[in-house]
């Protein structure tokens, strides 16, 4: 679906077939161009790049499957790929980037797992910067590090204790959000900066109800969505979003870290 602005004020809304199983947009640049992927078959899938009214296959390993979760401005695509080369019902992915050649077409590059056993692209700035996360194992036994891309190279990030995170979303300068488990193996909404791992549960005013559990957008403002829940007088516990906001301080970290007033912007979200 593709909701685009109207003269009226309202939007108008486009739906697209592509035939098979199931497809998805899953992200927007600010070129109309859109990442996603179609099911084409069962248990087969395709990422895709869409731009004015069509759809382009992008290429792949050979695999059941290949996922586009986010593009920039300059039409790099990432997301992952099967890697093994066999249609067989299984996958082992790993993390990749789709950039246009000389001619216009797309290249596909598979960024590798770096020692892990599989790895995957979840966004990417306007830099080429890019974040997501590895796995080890599977089930009750998977383990998760978030990573960052960076010219060439995988960082992990640090995390909270725990053992599984993911890197969900990076700005222009850097910042990136997602979630890392506590010690406890509970997880906690995470904002990677500097170096740093900070827990956004640091800024909720104690006795709220809320507990931050995922943060899954940041923009070039600073601007933090996810999702957790809230905890009622009645101990009623539900799902709910949130945005943060920051605070104009020279030193973004400081600025928000020193005013507990975000915890009532979480309270003006739970009233809403």
């Amino acid at each position: 679906m593709l909701w685009t602005p109207n003269t009226s004020g309202g939007y108008d809304l486009a739906i697209y077939d592509f035939g098979g199983v199931e497809s998805y947009f899953i992200d927007i640049n600010n070129n109309n161009e859109i990442a996603g992927s179609h099911i084409f078959a069962p248990e087969r899938r395709n990422a895709i790049f869409w731009q004015n009214g069509t759809k382009t296959d992008l290429p792949g390993l050979g695999g059941d499957e290949n996922f586009a979760l986010a593009l920039n401005d300059s039409t790099s695509i990432v997301g992952y790929v099967d890697g093994d080369g066999t249609i067989n019902g299984a996958n082992r992915y790993s993390a990749a980037i789709w950039q246009k050649d000389a001619n216009g077409n797309f290249a596909l590059t598979a960024l590798g797992t770096s020692g892990f056993e599989q790895s995957f692209a979840k966004n990417i700035n306007g830099i080429g910067q890019i974040v997501g996360q590895f796995t080890n194992g599977a089930g009750a036994e998977l383990t998760s590090t978030p990573f960052l891309w960076d010219n060439g190279t995988f960082n992990p990030l640090g995390n909270l204790g725990g053992t599984k995170g993911d890197a969900l979303s990076i700005n222009q300068a850097g910042q990136i959000v997602g979630f890392s488990n506590d010690a406890a193996e509970a997880a906690r909404a995470s904002l990677w900066q500097k170096g740093q791992v900070f827990d956004l549960n640091n800024l909720v005013t104690n006795g709220s109800g809320w507990v931050l559990s995922h943060a899954t957008g940041i923009n070039d403002r600073g601007q933090i969505i996810g999702y957790g829940t809230f905890t009622d007088s009645l101990g009623q516990t539900e799902t709910r979003a949130f945005s943060l906001e920051t605070v104009p301080e020279s030193d973004l970290t400081v600025g928000i870290l020193v005013i507990g007033g975000l915890g009532l912007l979480s309270y003006k979200s739970r009233r809403k």
